[in-house]
């Protein structure tokens, strides 16, 4: 830092100001011109990165500096699993007996059977089934609407069945009502040597949400 004799500098940040004179008066009228005083030399400690500028006769220069800038990132990631030793499987008939492929749809008004295995090498230390649940879950794509559904069993003889509805526009909950219904007397719990069946027969209603559905199943 040195003591210079400089006409006055003026900086902010990046910013630089250049000001002619020691004061600049302004009158208030649009069209008069303002009264400028004679330059005059001061001296000032100069900042260190402030560099001179050659003043402006009659006036004032200002300079500044402007920058953008664009950045895009890209990732990717994957997700894998395994699955190892037994586990419980589903398989849904349609009334006529044959099986639904992965590609088919449920009809509404016809009866369809849910029907869960469960191996019986699953369970250790003389463990058995207590209970099968299944869980079908939709959600539209706008994100605005979802239903869903439960079908309940367990070992002590209580079915259920359970549907709910959801419209978060309108906060509308359960206005579809019961959409699915059981049938108790077609229902069935049996075993074998090596695995449970458990068997829902079930007939979804003409307000049936039509979608494609998430399924789980808990045994």
């Amino acid at each position: 830092m040195q003591l210079m004799k400089r006409r006055i500098a003026i900086s902010l940040i990046t910013i630089f100001i250049f000001i002619t004179s020691a004061a600049l008066q302004f009158t208030t009228s649009a069209r008069s011109t303002a009264a400028i005083s004679e330059p005059t030399e001061v001296t000032l400690r100069v900042p260190e990165g402030v560099l001179e500028r050659a003043q402006t006769e009659g006036g004032t220069h200002v300079s500044w500096d402007q920058s953008s800038n664009t950045t895009s990132d890209t990732w990717s990631w994957q997700n894998r699993n395994w699955l190892f030793g037994p586990s419980p499987k589903y398989e849904i008939y349609y009334d006529n007996g044959s099986l639904v492929g992965e590609d088919d749809f449920l009809p509404k008004g016809e009866p369809v059977q849910f029907k869960v295995i469960v191996p019986k090498n699953i369970f250790i230390d003389d463990g058995d089934l207590q209970g099968v649940n299944i869980n079908g879950w939709y959600v539209s794509p706008d994100q605005n609407f979802s239903a869903g559904f439960n079908l309940d069993w367990n070992k002590d003889g209580w079915w259920n069945v359970y549907t709910s509805s959801a419209n978060y526009s309108s906060y509308e909950y359960d206005f579809l009502g019961q959409w699915l219904t059981i049938d108790e007397t077609a229902i069935d719990n049996s075993s074998i040597a090596t695995e449970y069946i458990v068997t829902f027969v079930v007939t979804f209603g003409a307000n049936t949400p039509v979608g494609f559905y998430h399924l789980d199943i808990w045994a």
